[in-house]
């Protein structure tokens, strides 16, 4: 399995985080590697919106209590709240594009809490024939520094220079409630602002797609993540109140309404598919 992080162009870093491409001519199905590749890949929120381009065989997707669907063309996965579930039919080849929190709203144009909660064909945009020519560009070449060129070129002509002010101020108002910490309040987080709570809560809305506490306690766990990739010795139990919960209790509430699973059973389950998707591990 190749896996591998690049970076956007520097035009896109303020709003895009990362690209990612995965790509195996094995067969990563659970006929054909019924105990090295588990078959399922459990999907996490972690505070971005994406866009995914597969160019290899199918996945499936099991996300809030909807039928199972089919993910064979291009989507935009919008801020997620709950756990997913991705199973791999075949052969991988797949690019991501995750934004930085509230970064998608120069190139898709639309409130963000409109997106939450949803998966999307990329064609029920505007864009169809810029997402349909990008598609084949990607499908057709085997290289990823061209991949990552074309990924490049068409964001920069999707970007919108006149949107772009307003997500930089988005981008504001995340990184304010980073620097809080993950129990300030949202009048403390208003008050760093110089804004009322009630308009910081409509505009992290429009523009992030989720609240300011949902979006806190999913980067909360994140954080936790992060120092469990830094120090994967070290039990779950200290990373939590090191992450800021308040006892081990509250840590496994959360870890499970964001997961699905307990610390150890998630650990067990992870896969590089499933780390890429939400960078809950190195790869």
């Amino acid at each position: 399995m190749h896996c591998a992080i690049y970076r956007p162009a520097a035009m896109l870093s303020p709003f895009v985080s990362r690209y990612w491409i995965m790509r195996s001519d094995v067969a990563h199905s659970k006929l054909a590697h019924p105990v090295e590749y588990p078959v399922e890949h459990p999907i996490v929120p972690n505070g971005r919106v994406k866009l995914l381009f597969n160019f290899a065989d199918d996945f499936l997707l099991e996300y809030r209590d909807r039928a199972q669907s089919n993910l064979s063309e291009p989507i935009v996965v919008g801020q997620m709240s709950t756990p997913a579930l991705i199973t791999s039919t075949g052969r991988i080849g797949v690019m991501g594009v995750e934004f930085h929190p509230a970064g998608a709203l120069p190139f898709l144009g639309v409130p963000q809490i409109e997106l939450s909660g949803t998966v999307l064909d990329i064609g029920m945009f505007t864009y169809s024939r810029w997402h349909r020519e990008l598609y084949d560009g990607l499908r057709m070449t085997g290289d990823d520094a061209a991949r990552v060129a074309l990924m490049d070129r068409a964001l920069s002509k999707l970007y919108d220079r006149s949107r772009s002010r307003v997500g930089l101020q988005a981008l504001e108002f995340v990184d304010a409630l980073n620097q809080a910490g993950p129990f300030a309040s949202i009048v403390e987080i208003a008050q760093r602002l110089n804004c009322k709570p009630r308009r910081l809560e409509r505009r992290f809305r429009d523009y992030v797609g989720l609240s300011p506490k949902r979006m806190q306690r999913i980067m909360r766990l994140q954080y936790a993540f992060a120092m469990h990739r830094g120090r994967p010795e070290r039990s779950w139990v200290e990373l939590a109140l090191d992450a800021g919960y308040f006892d081990q209790p509250h840590f496994i509430k959360d870890f499970r309404a964001l997961t699905g699973y307990s610390p150890t059973d998630f650990t067990k389950r992870q896969t590089v598919i499933a780390a890429a998707f939400a960078h809950t591990r190195d790869f």
